[in-house]
């Protein structure tokens, strides 16, 4: 059976599209260029939490200083995580995801090959522990903001709906209050 040639591409090669997915090396290298991501864990009544933390990545692990709070006890419980981190470089942002499973670092060893005794955190708090997040998988993608252009690039258009404009509802007929 002959193929069939692929059709050309809806945008011209100058145009770069709105959303790119990265590849794990691209994601890897946003990860560890970063410092401060979210954390998502779920709590031991299996509702989710989502916590701003500071991180540092060696070797394609992740590192995050904790107290004895929240984050280290729902993490004995439920240790799947989600650690996202975004930014943006000039008029493309990105966001990478990466899943994984923690657990407390107990070895001193770890501790001084990781780095992570040395990690400052932008909060006061005291932090004398360390949850080590070994991933289970990674994404991420680079977007432009649709009302942004970019050098030669067409402009985007709202291809969303909308709404008419409010329009005033006629009165409803009613008798006057009873008299007293």
């Amino acid at each position: 059976m002959p193929t069939m040639p692929s059709p050309p591409p809806s945008t011209p090669e100058s145009t770069p599209p709105l959303v790119t997915t990265l590849s794990a090396a691209e994601c890897w290298a946003l990860i560890e260029q970063g410092d401060m991501g979210r954390i998502a864990l779920v709590d031991p009544t299996g509702d989710p939490e989502v916590f701003p933390v500071n991180y540092l990545s060696r070797k394609r692990i992740v590192y995050i200083r904790t107290a004895n709070d929240s984050k280290l006890r729902h993490i004995r419980s439920h240790p799947a995580v989600a650690l996202e981190i975004d930014g943006a470089d000039g008029t493309l942002h990105w966001s990478v995801l990466l899943r994984g499973i923690a657990q407390q670092v107990t070895t001193d060893e770890e501790l001084r090959e990781s780095g992570a005794a040395s990690l400052q955190t932008s909060t006061p708090t005291l932090k004398r522990y360390v949850i080590r997040v070994e991933p289970t998988a990674v994404a991420g993608r680079r977007f432009r903001e649709p009302g942004r252009l970019t050098r030669g690039a067409p402009a985007l258009r709202d291809s969303r709906p909308r709404r008419p404009e409010p329009v005033r509802p006629q009165p409803i007929p009613h008798l006057p209050p009873f008299p007293r």
